[in-house]
């Protein structure tokens, strides 16, 4: 489940991105669990899809693999349905 900010424009720094100067930042989702957020980033003709996650600890459980599909559908489907020109994951994946 995905708790939507809509494309509202979140106060970010200014300065420079991908050498070109930052011209607007958006928060776009949130999983309802906390463990993934996604925000667009807009420099020039570039916008750069930014999903920061924070994956369970290892396990062999079934929760652990629940919760790792949840946030990969989460990923799957912000690249689907979003635009943008480059993606980037980043964050803690916690893999080994």
């Amino acid at each position: 489940m995905m708790k939507q900010y809509g494309h509202d424009t979140v106060n970010c720094l200014t300065g420079y991105f991908i050498g070109s100067k930052l011209e607007m930042c958006h928060l776009i989702v949130c999983d309802t669990a906390g463990r993934c957020c996604a925000i667009k980033v807009h420099a020039s003709s570039r916008t750069v899809l930014m999903v920061n996650v924070y994956f369970p600890c290892q396990s062999q459980n079934a929760e652990y693999v629940n919760e790792v599909c949840e946030c990969l559908g989460f990923i799957d489907s912000l690249l689907s349905r979003e635009s943008y020109t480059d993606a980037v994951i980043i964050g803690d994946t916690n893999f080994e």
